[in-house]
């Protein structure tokens, strides 16, 4: 038996390294010019910009895509809705943001719903001259978005608490929206101590019910002790 379980893992472990070996690597480029069945994007940034002719057909193929290991750069577009990347898992980049939007007057959603790693040199998004972080202030699902991001920065990172090292906004300093970022960090800290809190209450009803339950169990058990001495007593 143990023989056999060693002979399972042993094929297991060879699949993987084999199914691993076989993911296929680009180095990173315009979206338009990106080969077909990517999976790793290495070396260079995958660059996202202006319009594309068929954006159905560039989504195609970005979405084989699960790691990008230089950074993504989104600029000059005219997109209210970024969804080119949603089913990359991370991404990073030792030389840069991992994530830079600019220039983006329209953007009002970043979807990324299955991204859970994203760390760059020092921040990890940056967004220059872009709408979304306007945006984030006036739609929840932007916000909602925006929080995400930070997550997975906080996730690569070891972090517990949020952090405005995951973000860097530059603006025209005539837009005077600076508070914005520091609007962000507090949301999420109020979002973090409401989740905590939740659980909290969630365990100690749950260990309330438990002790209900024990209880009840209790009292059967001595209701049928006494039928049973009271039927002892009859005879």
């Amino acid at each position: 038996m143990n023989r056999s379980l060693l002979l399972k893992t042993i094929f297991l472990t060879i699949l993987f390294h084999l199914i691993n070996g076989n993911e296929k690597k680009c180095s990173g480029k315009d979206a338009v010019s990106i080969e077909e069945n990517c999976v790793i994007i290495e070396k260079s940034k995958l660059i996202i910009t202006g319009e594309y002719k068929d954006v159905e057909s560039v989504k195609e193929k970005l979405a084989t895509i699960r790691v990008i290991e230089a950074g993504v750069e989104v600029v000059g577009t005219s997109y209210e809705v970024f969804d080119f990347l949603s089913q990359v898992e991370e991404i990073k980049n030792p030389n840069g943001p991992a994530l830079t939007f600019k220039n983006n007057k329209n953007l009002k959603s970043i979807s990324m719903e299955n991204l859970k790693l994203l760390t760059g040199k020092e921040e990890d998004v940056l967004f220059d001259n872009d709408n979304f972080p306007i945006e984030v202030y006036q739609n929840s699902n932007a916000l909602h978005e925006m929080l995400h991001l930070e997550a997975a920065a906080r996730a690569s990172h070891g972090n517990k608490k949020c952090s405005v090292e995951f973000i860097r906004i530059v603006e025209p300093e005539a837009s005077g929206s600076g508070w914005l970022l520091y609007t962000l960090i507090a949301t999420c800290v109020l979002l973090t101590v409401f989740v905590g809190f939740q659980s909290f209450y969630l365990v100690k009803e749950k260990k309330k019910k438990k002790k209900m339950s024990k209880m009840s169990k209790r009292k059967k058990k001595s209701k049928e002790r006494s039928r049973r001495s009271g039927r002892e007593d009859l005879k």
